[in-house]
């Protein structure tokens, strides 16, 4: 048996470790090790698989175009342009520029609602339908109107 003497870790320096050179038998060692490594590629299959599934949900594609005034078919700017899911809860919001123009990275596969409350003009909400298959992007102008 070795005395082990206490001293402080200093970080960055390699401590040898005492070993007295007696002979392990690793054959349990070896079975326990294969068999782990089975389960873990069990494992490892089914979490890729649902990671898979789970990015392919999970797609973003782009909706973009104009917020206009629906009576002078001029853009309202700095309107904010508010995405909802499904379930109503609020995913993202965008500010129109100068030009009117807002954009949005929305989910692929479910319907998009949009909803717009501005100073001036009646609370705007629509749904689109969910992106087709394929569609990356997609154009739709925001017609506010006026109080």
């Amino acid at each position: 048996m070795h005395a082990i003497r206490a001293h402080y870790a200093v970080p960055g320096t390699l401590y040898p470790i005492p070993c007295d050179n007696s002979t392990i038998n690793l054959a349990p060692m070896r079975s326990l090790s294969l068999l782990l490594l089975f389960a873990l590629a069990l494992c490892s299959n089914t979490i890729v698989a649902q990671d898979t599934l789970h990015v392919q949900d999970s797609i973003r594609v782009q909706l973009y175009g104009t917020v206009i005034d629906e009576v002078t078919q001029q853009p309202v700017f700095e309107t904010l342009v508010e995405w909802y899911n499904s379930a109503g809860k609020r995913q993202a919001v965008t500010q129109t520029n100068d030009e009117g123009r807002y954009a949005l990275f929305v989910w692929a596969g479910e319907p998009i609602e949009i909803r717009i409350t501005e100073n001036g003009y009646e609370d705007f909400a629509e749904t689109l339908p969910a992106f087709e298959a394929g569609e990356s992007a997609r154009e739709f102008v925001l017609r506010l109107v006026p109080k």
